[in-house]
């Protein structure tokens, strides 16, 4: 266990880490100033599921749906995350949802600027981090936002919007609705390429907890990550760039999870006759098992016929979905999934933790309802 005194430089001080504060609105934090109402109480039920919405630190609303389990606590939580330019209503996304739902619980959402996620409060505009976007710094704030005004610096930080998922997730699984402590990712192109930084960001995320009689000091618990949650990933063609940028490795992100001493397993699909997806699934998967590193459930799959990519490759006519339900199956049956505990989301504290340099920055503060910006310049360059 490591000492953290909570906003403090004595920490860099007397532990040797580095501690780096981030970029604040310039107005009290919107997410402690306004109580939104429970997600729960919002759901708009629709058959066997229900249309849900959840709200990022930055003030963006997320539209999304969520599917259900019988199994309640049990079932392991999917996150299913579209590609960018696109939304979670493109074709396939629903028949895989509802697939997956026999045994699962499973969240859908647009991501900002995207599909039905268009709203922002006023204060969204008051943070640094958001001024990549087209209107940004008017005189009569937007109160939409487009995913065609972002410039392309900014898509990076649509990661914030599956970190708001989790918490989402947290909060059903209080509700004794699904297990967030079980989780397993899907994605899509860029979507995919989010997922992997995010997941890799969870490997250094921990949380934080007050000791008994000593006030203004807390543990910071490095003997266990938010990653600990991570099932399984599937990637549908995923991207090894963002809009183009090439910073970042999306490679390591993959190794963070995939590789050495985590072995999340991963699962790589792509059309067949799509050459740039099969040699960029190929290439993941011998990076992942490089060195002889035995990992029996992480590999790719070619879709036969086809040189669809992404989402496309969930089509009626594919055999896609099929193949991807029954992967999801063998790894939470031959790995377990993860038990379930109460998550505390809002109740509780987290920083993440970065090396090299022991780089510790604040993730979130007891008593507020969502993470802060993930640190983009510390999860592009660094591993867990």
């Amino acid at each position: 266990m490591r000492r953290l005194f909570p906003g403090c430089l004595a920490l860099g001080l007397l532990f040797g880490f580095t501690l780096v504060g981030l970029p604040q609105a310039n107005s009290a934090d919107p997410a402690k100033k306004e109580e939104k109402k429970d997600d729960k109480k919002g759901d708009k039920t629709e058959g066997d599921s229900a249309k849900v919405k959840f709200t990022t630190l930055d003030q963006v609303e997320l539209h999304g749906t969520f599917y259900p389990s019988t199994l309640g606590q049990k079932a392991s939580s999917v996150i299913l995350l579209h590609n960018l330019g696109g939304d979670s209503k493109q074709d396939g996304w629903d028949r895989l949802a509802q697939d997956l739902q026999k045994n699962y619980a499973v969240l859908t959402f647009d991501f900002r600027g995207h599909g039905n996620s268009t709203s922002v409060d006023p204060a969204f505009w008051k943070y640094p981090q958001n001024q990549g976007i087209r209107g940004a710094g008017s005189a009569k704030p937007k109160a939409t936002i487009s995913y065609k005004d972002f410039q392309t610096s900014y898509y990076p930080r649509l990661v914030d919007d599956i970190a708001a998922a989790k918490a989402f997730l947290d909060r059903k699984n209080d509700a004794n609705e699904c297990n967030s402590s079980s989780i397993i990712v899907i994605g899509a192109e860029e979507g995919a390429t989010l997922g992997a930084m995010w997941m890799a960001s969870e490997f250094s995320r921990h949380k934080v907890t007050r000791t008994g009689g000593i006030i203004g000091i807390a543990n910071v618990d490095m003997t266990t990550s938010e990653g600990k949650s991570l099932v399984c990933a599937v990637w549908l063609s995923i991207s090894p760039k963002l809009r183009g940028q090439t910073g970042g490795s999306v490679t390591e992100w993959l190794k963070t999870v995939g590789s050495k001493e985590n072995k999340v397993p991963m699962y790589f699909i792509h059309g067949a006759k799509d050459t740039a997806g099969e040699t960029y699934a190929k290439h993941c998967e011998e990076t992942l098992k490089a060195g002889g590193v035995k990992l029996d459930l992480t590999g790719k799959k070619g879709i036969a016929d086809t040189k669809l990519t992404g989402n496309a490759l969930l089509g009626k006519a594919l055999d896609t979905t099929e193949n991807v339900v029954k992967y999801v199956d063998k790894v939470v049956k031959d790995r377990g999934a993860g038990n379930w505990e109460q998550r505390e989301f809002d109740k509780s504290a987290y920083c993440w933790v970065f090396t090299p340099g022991n780089v510790l920055v604040q993730a979130k503060r007891e008593g507020e309802k969502a993470l802060m910006p993930l640190p983009l310049a510390q999860i592009m360059r660094s591993n867990p």
